[in-house]
């Protein structure tokens, strides 16, 4: 992953610099599935390992209380940051760049990589592995 970045820094062009991305975080998901397979055979599936039960009913309710306090969390901070940071009562901010003159196909790579590969594999590795090893 280290040399992505690294290769990614040097590259011209959002094109180039998703696929790279991409195949960096694709080749992560080998040496997940390598590592985990020992913790899914002990556990008796991927579906044990992984924890990929779906939510049952009375896990509504946690699941709503979280969303909730995430939210009022989030806009506890945002609200504590313009009261003592002045300057950002009137400033826009993003952690989303302008995406006018990026390829579509750029847009459409990183967005696999980002939200379809990556959680997978970062959840396989974390929370179904490493919790449960």
């Amino acid at each position: 992953m280290a040399g992505a970045i690294v290769v990614s820094a040097h590259l011209r062009g959002a094109l180039p610099r998703s696929v790279v991305g991409l195949v960096a975080e694709a080749s992560i998901a080998p040496i997940v599935v390598a590592v985990a397979l020992p913790v899914v055979q002990r556990m008796g599936g991927w579906r044990q390992a992984l924890g990929l039960d779906p939510p049952g009913r009375t896990d509504i309710k946690t699941i709503a209380g979280w969303i909730g306090l995430q939210f009022a969390t989030r806009l506890g901070i945002a609200y504590l940051l313009v009261i003592l940071v002045p300057a950002l009562r009137h400033h826009t901010v993003s952690n989303v760049p302008p995406l006018h003159g990026v390829p579509m196909a750029a847009v459409i790579l990183t967005g696999i990589s980002a939200i379809v590969i990556a959680p997978i594999v970062e959840e396989a590795a974390f929370r179904g592995v490493m919790l449960r090893d």
